[in-house]
């Protein structure tokens, strides 16, 4: 069983993770090889499912991403905005830093640990040190991280491609809604991509409040003014919050999912 964790896993090229040279291509054609032996691949959503067909002639399943659901999220305490990645380059850390200078009057907080790359690591904490108005934190342990997106009004992140993010989970469930400069898996934000133009203006954040956040189509002006509108318009947050935390219940709570789980594998068994 092979479980996709990033959209470039099945989109037929190598991915990006992969080194160059002759040692990342060895690695390469070994993963298409498994990819292709394996006997089942569960997929995050609905695109890596058209991609792993088209690219591997192969049929997965979407299975999603879980965990444990609180009924219970006192939303009195939140009080920050809050960004939560690796320090990757294709996370774009920058992004977020230059988000925050816009917002002077805003508490923000960026939890991003150090990955492969430590220089571009120094480079960011650097810059996020030179505000006075961002918490950098450079670690935190997975048991402890609820509890920022707990205290978080708004979730941001600044990603030029994911899988399905499991910080998306974590807003959601904690009912913090979330703001995304490009990613938007199966359409769970707010998108005027997909919007008819005509529709677009006064009612677009009227619109926007059906869903559990906002994609800013990868415009960063655009990211800013959905920033500040969730944040002037509280009307708007509670819904995309309580949407948020209903969307999480729906397709995320463990307790559904691991039933689907049992079946899938037993499947699998019996086929063999």
């Amino acid at each position: 069983i092979y479980m996709t964790a990033h959209d470039e896993d099945v989109i037929g090229k190598k991915p990006s993770w992969i080194p160059r040279g002759l040692i990342g291509y060895i690695r390469w054609k070994l993963f298409q090889i498994g990819l292709k032996m394996a006997n089942l691949v569960i997929v995050q959503h609905q695109k890596q499912k058209e991609n792993l067909k088209k690219n591997y002639k192969k049929e997965g399943i979407i299975r999603k991403s879980v965990t444990l659901i609180s009924k219970r999220i006192d939303i009195s305490k939140k009080e920050s905005i809050l960004w939560v990645a690796r320090c990757e380059n294709w996370k774009q850390p920058e992004i977020f830093v230059k988000l925050v200078k816009e917002f002077p009057n805003e508490k923000f907080i960026m939890v991003c640990p150090v990955s492969n790359n430590k220089d571009y690591f120094e480079f960011v904490k650097s810059e996020a040190g030179k505000i006075k108005n961002l918490e950098f934190v450079d670690f935190v342990p997975f048991s402890k991280i609820d509890d920022y997106f707990l205290k978080a009004k708004v979730f941001i992140n600044t990603s030029k491609s994911e899988g399905f993010p499991n910080t998306f989970i974590q807003a959601a469930k904690n009912r913090t809604p979330i703001l995304s400069l490009s990613v938007n898996p199966d359409g769970i934000l707010y998108s005027q991509n997909s919007v008819d133009t005509k529709q677009r203006g006064a009612d677009a954040y009227q619109q926007a409040s059906a869903s559990i956040g906002i994609c800013a189509d990868g415009s960063f002006d655009k990211l800013k003014n959905d920033l500040r509108e969730i944040l002037d318009n509280q009307g708007l947050w509670k819904e995309l919050s309580e949407n948020a935390h209903k969307y999480a219940e729906k397709n995320h709570n463990i307790k559904k999912i691991i039933e689907e789980d049992k079946k899938m594998i037993l499947n699998l068994i019996n086929a063999e």
